[in-house]
């Protein structure tokens, strides 16, 4: 498409995309900066810049490229949430959780107000306030039944694993969900039989479908891209060698 047209920013938004996913973050940066150039005064373009950078591990590069894009359009909801996910991988739980929360006054619509809801949900859960983070599944719940995922979280946190197995065939029933009209990322998917299988004592089960996991696309637009869900399960397992092998794989 480039040869065809290589003055096109949304090519070089989308090649960015793609490079970052597989790792190779040089030539994205590259790609996004060219999309930036071509294009200096869509917000998007800088919010792209700072995907790259966020991936990368470079998270003020990513902040700062955030800001430009708010500097030209306050209300850039995707901007916001994409800020509040490097607030949230840095730690910085408090700044994340505002930042969600404004996302979620700002979104245009219900699967996106949802989307900063698990933002919220996933502060609430690391900090061990359940009651929060019941109160925010069941505002979840109300946008969409079908989504019980963070209610599930909660049982296997209290040992409830009757009553999240309940909850198993309305998890895996929406097979209707989309990303931006494209099939849903099935990272998602195996991660949620991974953790399932891992709570229920079934380990190789739970290896298998993390593994299965990390061959999909990272999807590094979201506050948890689960990155570190096979080294989390072989820590749990005791299988430490392994573990830290892939800790210094990420």
């Amino acid at each position: 498409g480039l040869t065809v047209d290589p003055e096109d920013k949304n090519l070089y938004n989308v090649l960015g995309k793609f490079l970052s996913e597989i790792g190779r973050h040089d030539e994205a940066l590259a790609a996004r900066r060219r999309y930036a150039e071509l294009a200096p005064h869509e917000p998007n373009a800088h919010d792209s810049v700072g995907m790259v950078h966020q991936w990368a591990g470079n998270y003020e590069a990513a902040v700062e490229n955030y800001n430009r894009a708010l500097a030209l359009k306050p209300d850039f909801e995707i901007a916001l949430i994409h800020l509040a996910n490097a607030r949230f991988q840095t730690g910085r739980y408090r700044e994340a959780e505002n930042l969600f929360r404004r996302y979620v006054e700002n979104a245009p619509s219900y699967g996106e107000r949802m989307r900063g809801l698990t933002g919220i949900f996933e502060i609430q859960f690391r900090r061990r306030d359940f009651s929060g983070a019941e109160e925010t599944a069941a505002q979840i719940r109300k946008i969409k039944r079908e989504y019980v995922w963070e209610t599930m979280r909660l049982d296997f946190a209290r040992g409830e694993t009757e009553k999240a197995a309940a909850l198993e065939p309305l998890l895996f029933a929406d097979t209707r969900a989309v990303d931006r009209g494209a099939r849903a990322n099935q990272r998602f998917n195996f991660y949620y039989r991974g953790h399932i299988a891992l709570k229920n004592g079934r380990a190789d089960e739970a290896i298998n479908n993390f593994r299965e996991a990390l061959k999909r696309p990272p999807p590094i637009w979201h506050a948890d891209a689960f990155e570190d869900s096979l080294a989390n399960a072989l820590l749990e397992l005791g299988r430490t060698d392994e573990a830290v092998a892939e800790y210094e794989r990420i």
